[in-house]
């Protein structure tokens, strides 16, 4: 068992600091370069003053689930190359029609298979009747079964998907700065501020700098490196909505070029049938005595 720091804090004061010690000073530790500020629940803000670098611990847990993820996307790849070319891309399309309706799902934002379904014809069919609802997000995901990956290599990018992912389908949310919102923005949960974005676009554009540089850094393993990134681009918030499918489909995007296409097109119905699961490690990792933890965090998302 690998317990939280703020489990340890409640039930073992005394031995907070040691244990919290013992695991920023650990030879085995990785650091992310990634900074965050803590939120308080109750003061429904973030505590500025206290600046957390993301690490994580590489647990024998950790270590085992990669390893069956790997041996997984093998298996898949391996069952895929035994089926006629048409039985695959059926396989894929069905396969993306529920990824796609379950990141609109975890938005709360209706849709059908029928829709959905129509949408990936008129996008495969290159038809030139009237646009379909979602056409932004089918054509960005049929990308990645074409093996044309979103390399992201400037800030500016970030918004680019934004606007091809969801732009059409937000309108009334587009955002109010340069690139990205102006004004704070808070994620409630029922009547409880659960989590703050970043304050403004200035601190939204350094953090997104930072991202990059984790993104396309090779300090880190790939299956940690992207769910830890994939934290980090929810905790900055940069735009005032789309942020979840935005955020799902660059994870998706890199977990594409790292394992099988119907496992990295899996990642939103996933959450969707586990959404409690998934929700659980983001309040975790913004707990002030959690020091930025993220090895709950990605044991949970692997």
């Amino acid at each position: 068992k690998y317990p939280s720091l703020k489990g340890i804090y409640y039930s073992n004061p005394d031995c907070y600091e040691e244990e919290l010690s013992n695991r920023l000073n650990n030879f085995s530790t990785r650091f992310s370069k990634l900074k965050i500020h803590p939120f308080n629940v109750k003061a429904k803000r973030r505590i500025k003053e206290k600046t957390y670098e993301i690490f994580y611990v590489p647990t024998a847990e950790i270590d085992l689930l990669k390893e069956q993820i790997f041996y997984n996307s093998k298996e898949i790849s391996k069952q895929m190359t035994n089926l006629p070319s048409v039985a695959n891309d059926q396989l894929f399309f069905n396969t993306l029609i529920f990824e796609l309706q379950s990141t609109n799902d975890i938005e709360g934002i209706r849709s059908s298979k029928k829709e959905i379904g129509e949408a990936v014809d008129n996008v495969i069919n290159k038809s030139l009747k009237e646009d379909k609802r979602f056409e932004g997000l089918v054509k960005q995901y049929l990308k990645l079964n074409n093996g044309r990956f979103n390399s992201i290599n400037k800030v500016e990018e970030f918004r680019e998907i934004w606007n091809e992912l969801v732009g059409d389908e937000e309108k009334d949310e587009m955002p109010d700065g340069d690139l990205f919102r102006r004004a704070p923005e808070e994620i409630i949960d029922g009547d409880k501020t659960i989590h703050e974005g970043d304050e403004n676009e200035k601190e939204i554009i350094n953090d997104l700098q930072s991202l990059l540089e984790e993104m396309n850094g090779h300090y880190l393993p790939s299956i940690e490196k992207c769910f830890i990134a994939h934290y980090f681009y929810e905790y900055i918030h940069p735009f005032y909505d789309g942020n979840g499918r935005t955020g799902r489909f660059i994870a998706c995007s890199y977990l594409a070029r790292k394992l099988d296409i119907l496992t990295a097109v899996s990642l939103s119905s996933t959450i969707a049938e586990n959404k409690d699961y998934y929700y659980k490690p983001f309040m975790e990792m913004s707990n002030v005595y959690n020091h930025g933890d993220a090895t709950f965090f990605i044991t949970r998302m692997m």
